[in-house]
């Protein structure tokens, strides 16, 4: 989501943060953590044969978030296991 393209993601991107935001502030009261994240360029029908990373590498990072990454991250747009700035 961090194309530049109007159109494209350039006004969805913006609004996922903001979502991510408020469902995070949201939750913490309640222990859950909310995070956005990027599964990169991976070959599927949509990223195509030419994508350097497999499915399961795309996957990685949001099974991580859900089962061991540090609750600190809640808010936080991830990609590759790596807080990434909005």
């Amino acid at each position: 989501m961090r194309r530049t393209k109007a159109g494209r993601d350039g006004r969805a991107s913006p609004a996922l943060n903001a979502v991510t935001r408020q469902l995070a502030l949201a939750g913490a009261p309640r222990g859950v953590a909310v995070s956005s994240m990027c599964p990169g360029w991976v070959r599927t029908g949509m990223g195509g044969a030419g994508a350097p990373g497999t499915a399961a590498e795309g996957a990685d990072t949001g099974v991580w978030l859900a089962l061991e990454a540090p609750a600190r991250l809640t808010g936080a747009f991830v990609q590759g296991r790596r807080e990434i700035p909005w």
